[in-house]
């Protein structure tokens, strides 16, 4: 007995030494690669023909490193965290206006109502001179933006070249804090009781913004919800969490986490009285809704809060936990992974995938009053590998996983071919309804007293074409009439759009606009099956 307990302790001595001796040799294996870092980068800054700084060294460093781990962990500098954080607050400070540049001059093509540069007179198609009493004819953005960072309080000077006309006009306009955004509209559809909500990021103000929208939308008789968040690149998990909370019945889990270190396995729970719980709701998705916005969707979908219609979502669901570093600077390092309530990983293999051919899945939806719907979803190529793992929303109806949120109805929009893309890309259809309000926007105001005159029976003249053809020629951009002729109604609609927001909102903007989608129209179609399924306690294939 004795013998035995002796060989007992022995055993676990050898053991725990083991380990000692291992994390003793990691522990000098970490300094060694951390000295030979520092060896390089003194080298480098010390001794190369050119001269350099030893933070820029440093920087790229760390980002090389970050690189070996995953995609998405990510090191910021000081100037770059100031930028991140005005964007998650919802506001920035400035003088309220946007501009465009083009044939290297600035021209203002947005004002923020009530904004300083509202107030001082600036109109929509001045042209930007001098900024600071610096010339920016010619001057690259990045040099422009910098104007615009400093102090917070700066008094700005502006000389204007004023809209039809050679009147130069020098102005001093104090900066002041201004909303960013995230609701980037919310009307009524036209002929119909469902409310459109499009929300561009989830920031500090998203929740407030949204819940105010979607009680301004119930006093004009709002019955069900559409909710756009095509193009969302992602932002805040609490204000996802916090609007998702809004739909969804008490106790359900809206948000999983999960990462190696126990302290990152979190669930997210719903509170109750969520003031949308009995809203149906259909969520629009596609390749560009990214992280947060696909936690939303995933949770509406898994728990039959509503339909998610459109393209496979981007697939980015990991947590980056922010560290902050001895200057200042900080480090996101990717700690745990997101899953949907019924247990969907949102993230999508790094790994290129091997290509697949389109599949078309056939489910039956069968509600509990014996109504059938036809439920039809298409699984791209792009992003799911080999097989598609099948999983069950709360009442059992098949949902797919794989990476990203696959929606309910895959739905293929309306898009640009690559003609038109460019020219979107260099900022020309707003360009081109830019000059179109400058020449006819008195005569546009006057034949048309609200939108809906406007909607129904505005409609471009020639000169849109001429102006286009002479702004791709001043880009360099081969003209191309067999595309664009392929795309024309797209791109008139596209800078009626445009000049619907400028002249009004962009609620009107984007009525216009969506009048032409495909995953809108079916949203709306689908909207009695998303009322169904609300209100049945169990959907059945």
């Amino acid at each position: 007995m004795h013998r035995n307990y002796l060989n007992i302790i022995f055993y676990f001595t050898a053991y725990f030494s083991s380990i000692v001796v291992l994390l003793s040799q990691q522990q000098d294996d970490t300094k060694l690669q951390i000295d030979k870092i520092n060896q390089v980068i003194k080298a480098a800054s010390g001794s190369h023909v050119d001269n350099v700084e030893s933070k820029r060294l440093v920087d790229a460093a760390i980002r090389g490193l970050l690189k070996e781990l995953d995609p998405y962990s990510y090191y910021f500098t000081n100037e770059e965290l100031e930028e991140i954080s005005n964007r998650r607050a919802g506001s920035y400070y400035g003088v309220g206006f946007h501009s465009i540049l083009l044939n290297d001059t600035l021209q203002i093509f947005s004002i923020a109502q009530n904004s300083p540069a509202d107030i001082g007179g600036l109109t929509i198609g001045d042209k930007i001179i001098k900024i600071n009493g610096s010339n920016v004819v010619g001057v690259d953005l990045k040099v422009i933006d910098s104007y615009f960072k400093g102090d917070k309080n700066e008094i700005m000077t502006f000389e204007i070249l004023k809209t039809n006309s050679k009147l130069v006009k020098n102005l001093r306009l104090k900066k002041v804090k201004l909303p960013i955004q995230s609701v980037d509209a919310s009307y009524i559809i036209d002929g119909t009781n469902i409310g459109y909500l499009a929300v561009n990021r989830f920031m500090n103000s998203t929740y407030y913004e949204v819940l105010d929208s979607l009680m301004m939308l119930n006093e004009r008789g709002m019955q069900s919800l559409i909710i756009d968040l095509r193009g969302n690149p992602g932002g805040l998990v609490d204000q996802t969490y916090m609007v998702a909370d809004e739909f969804i019945p008490e106790g359900e889990d809206i948000i999983i986490t999960k990462g190696k270190d126990p302290k990152y396995n979190i669930r997210y729970k719903s509170s109750p009285n969520g003031k949308f719980e009995n809203l149906p709701v259909v969520i629009l998705i596609d390749s560009s809704t990214i992280s947060a916005p696909e936690i939303f969707a995933g949770a509406i979908q898994d728990l039959d809060r509503g339909l998610v219609v459109g393209k496979t979502s981007y697939g980015k669901g990991v947590v980056q936990n922010p560290i902050k570093l001895s200057d200042g600077s900080e480090l996101w390092l990717t700690v745990a992974r997101y899953f949907t309530p019924s247990g969907r990983s949102i993230h999508k293999d790094t790994v290129k995938p091997k290509p697949i051919k389109n599949k078309r899945l056939e489910e039956r939806i069968i509600l509990k009053d014996g109504m059938g719907f036809s439920y039809n979803s298409e699984v791209a190529e792009a992003g799911h590998g080999d097989s598609i793992p099948t999983y069950y929303s709360k009442s059992g109806r098949p949902i797919r996983g794989g990476g990203g949120i696959t929606p309910d109805y895959y739905v293929d929009e309306n898009t640009f071919n690559d003609f038109s893309l460019k020219l979107v890309e260099h900022n020309l259809l707003i360009k081109a309804a830019l000059d179109y309000l400058i020449i006819n926007g008195d005569e546009i105001r006057s034949n048309y007293s609200d939108y809906n005159e406007f909607y129904k029976g505005f409609n471009l003249n020639d000169s849109v074409l001429n102006n286009l053809k002479q702004l791709t020629n001043a880009r360099k951009i081969d003209w191309n009439d067999e595309k664009f002729n392929k795309d024309k109604d797209l791109i008139y609609l596209s800078i009626k759009s445009i000049i619907a927001g400028m002249i009004w909102s962009n609620n009107e903007k984007y009525r216009i606009f969506n009048s032409a989608s495909n995953q809108l129209k079916k949203a709306v179609e689908i909207m009695p099956v998303a009322e169904k399924i609300l209100k049945t306690d169990k959907v059945t294939e």
